[in-house]
């Protein structure tokens, strides 16, 4: 992703699904425009739950499909500004990575969260 353009996103914490809402509401039109103007694109969340996995991972896969091969667009968690530089680099040096998401953070599971096995 060489000049990868990060966008640091605002949607975290809250109910995934009103998360999501917002996130395409208020801040996708912003990603598209990036997409648009020639950059690949980093979408950084601040850390939640497991329970915003699978949009996350959604987003990831469809930006991305829908601006292939031209532009890469991944999705990360993280609040560790280290993390995400690291992540930046990794990306720069591997050029066929695009619409994953890649978590930088212990995200609890179901069942670590619930105690169950």
């Amino acid at each position: 992703m060489s000049g990868c353009v990060v966008h640091h996103a605002n949607a975290g914490g809250e109910d995934p699904v009103q998360a999501a809402a917002r996130f395409l509401a208020d801040e996708l039109p912003a990603v598209i425009a990036k997409l648009l103007g020639g950059a690949d694109v980093l979408v950084a969340f601040p850390v939640a739950g497991w329970e915003h996995t699978d949009w996350r991972r959604t987003l990831a896969r469809d930006l991305a499909r829908g601006h292939a091969p031209e532009r890469r667009v991944n999705v990360t968690a993280t609040d560790d500004a280290q993390a995400l530089a690291a992540l930046v680099a990794f990306l720069d040096r591997t050029p066929g990575v695009t619409g994953q998401y890649l978590p930088l953070h212990d995200q609890p599971t179901k069942a670590n969260r619930t105690g169950a096995a």
